[in-house]
């Protein structure tokens, strides 16, 4: 709570709800700290506006001039393999291939949706039944977008190989 107690010295709040501050302070450690949570996960267990936190987080960025922790796609891996009940196997595949993945292949898309096509992707060479959909929840993605990154992916490594 150290950034709340810093923007509520400073008076940068002036006028902004204690709880979109809260907000955006906890997701800012959660990013900095390499917490997997997702602003809706915040928003869902604090009871806050998304918008609220977005709008909060990037002022707490801009006026306490922080710089926005990257948040790796790795860290997201381990959650959803445990949320999808996949075996460590398929975790230890997964971020192997995250590994090889070249970096322009995550350049303008969701991370999210990169790990999901990723989990796939290894779930279905290794003969591991999950469906896109199963996956697409977890990950707050679309199957559509699982699916795109999936073919993607497939065409990627075939190459390479």
């Amino acid at each position: 709570m150290y950034l709340y107690r810093k923007a509520l010295r400073e008076s940068l709040f002036k006028g902004r709800s204690i709880r979109g501050i809260v907000c955006a302070s906890v997701y800012y450690a959660c990013r900095s700290s390499k917490i997997p949570l997702t602003i809706s996960e915040i928003s869902e267990k604090l009871n806050c506006p998304e918008r609220k936190i977005k709008l909060n987080f990037s002022k707490l960025i801009k006026i306490l001039k922080l710089k926005s922790p990257l948040i790796s796609p790795e860290i997201y891996i381990p959650k959803y393999c445990r949320e999808l009940k996949l075996p460590y196997e398929i975790e230890t595949q997964t971020i192997l291939l995250l590994q090889k993945t070249p970096h322009s292949f995550f350049n303008g898309k969701n991370p999210r949706t990169c790990i999901g096509g990723l989990i796939y992707y290894t779930c279905k060479n290794n003969s591991h039944s999950k469906t896109q959909v199963e996956i697409a929840e977890v990950t707050e993605t679309t199957d559509v977008s699982i699916r795109s990154r999936y073919r993607e992916l497939k065409i990627l490594f075939e190459n390479n190989l």
